[in-house]
């Protein structure tokens, strides 16, 4: 295999399932405290142009819902594609997924027995079944 095959198919993915996590909930956050930015004349931020156009008609309230609606949306938006790109990259770690259905029904974990531990009169631990 060339350093090109090696980079995409072994290296890349395992990257990715270490890498999406934070940087997605990096640019989640990112997008929270932007509407606590208000101070930064941005013009092209979403909390800006509302209080722009509510002194304009001066009405804030509505156009506060707007942009609240507006947040919600584009965050719930980032977290559906993270959660997605976290479940795609992730298959690969999960190898019972991709085992087929006669080894796994083999390799369930038995329960274990339970065994109560009391003290004797001679203070010498006892397990009993």
């Amino acid at each position: 295999m060339n350093r090109t095959l090696i980079m995409r198919r072994i290296v890349l993915p395992q990257a990715m399932r270490i890498i999406i996590p934070p940087t997605g909930n990096e640019t989640i956050g990112m997008l929270k405290t932007t509407s606590l930015v208000t101070a930064v004349p941005f013009t092209l931020e979403l909390q800006f142009a509302t209080n722009a156009i509510a002194n304009r008609i001066y009405k804030p309230i509505p156009l506060l819902i707007v942009a609240c609606f507006w947040y919600l949306l584009i965050t719930s938006i980032l977290m559906v594609c993270q959660s997605r790109l976290e479940a795609h990259f992730g298959k690969a770690s999960m190898p019972d997924r991709w085992a087929p259905r006669a080894s796994r029904r083999h390799c369930r974990v038995r329960p274990t027995v339970s065994r109560r531990m009391t003290w004797t009169s001679s203070t010498r631990l006892h397990l009993s079944d």
